[in-house]
């Protein structure tokens, strides 16, 4: 336990997040680990944001649930803990909105920014207003040389948590 949380307590990872181009994440690699998005957008800025469709006409014309997260009332959710010094991230400057962990970094890290209606996700390049503020991927793959694992789902999950426990509670996370 103490070298996972070594291991998620040491520098993360980075890129910048653009929204010109659909490739911004071709330097991370398709391997498990832990991921945070961060941004410089305010809270208010979740809060106006409207909802995703709740369907969509997939390629066989068939209408689907569409499962894109709806950003504005997962930060509404978190409005009473917003305003107070509490375990919610959020605030002004760069913040952390929102932490996970993945079997694979490079899909996951696309579900979020360019996702499809159907992909569980953030969804970002849909809200043109979230373009006019900064936006990072912090991004760290599971070594397994450095860290004995037996079963990778549970370490994945574990330091999922163990971030979010030194850091707080990510705005866009749901509870």
């Amino acid at each position: 336990m103490e070298k996972l949380k070594k291991i998620i307590e040491s520098p993360f990872s980075s890129l910048k997040v653009s929204f010109e181009d659909e490739n911004w994440n071709k330097d991370v690699q398709s391997k498990a680990g832990w991921y945070y998005f961060c941004t410089s957008a305010p809270y208010s800025a979740f809060i106006e944001l409207s909802p995703p469709p709740s369907e969509y006409e997939n390629e066989e014309g068939e209408m689907k649930k569409c499962r894109n997260y709806n950003l504005s009332a997962r930060a509404t959710s978190h409005s009473a803990e917003s305003n107070k010094n509490t375990i919610v991230i959020a605030g002004d400057g760069e913040y952390a909105v929102y932490s996970g962990y993945a079997k694979n970094l490079k899909t996951r890290s696309k579900e979020h920014t360019f996702a499809h209606p159907g992909t569980a996700g953030l969804a970002l390049s849909r809200y043109p207003t979230l373009r006019n503020y900064i936006w990072c991927f912090y991004f760290k793959y599971i070594d397994s040389d450095k860290l004995q694992y037996g079963n990778r789902d549970i370490v994945l999950k574990l330091g999922e948590q163990i971030w979010r426990a030194n850091n707080g509670w990510p705005l866009l996370c749901s509870a």
